[in-house]
């Protein structure tokens, strides 16, 4: 049997890992502990969230966004 969990392949993802050891629990009867990773998930979570916000805030100031917008089409 393999449990997986859906998870993020850049970064570590303790949420993802908790999951996987919440539905351990269920199926063996055991009582890990998970509160740190998720914990530790929450912390990555804010962090991401705030380089997202400062990057777009950068991309903005050096007008990188019209890089990313489709050319013209002509006919």
């Amino acid at each position: 049997m393999a449990i997986l969990a859906q998870s993020y392949p850049n970064y570590p993802d303790p949420g993802a890992a908790a999951s996987v050891i919440n539905v351990v629990n269920k199926i063996i009867g055991l009582n890990v502990n998970v509160s740190d990773l998720l914990d530790k998930a929450e912390e990555i979570k804010i962090k991401l969230r705030d380089l997202m916000r400062r990057t777009s805030l950068e991309m903005q100031k050096a007008q990188k966004g019209r890089e990313y917008e489709l050319p013209p089409l002509y006919v």
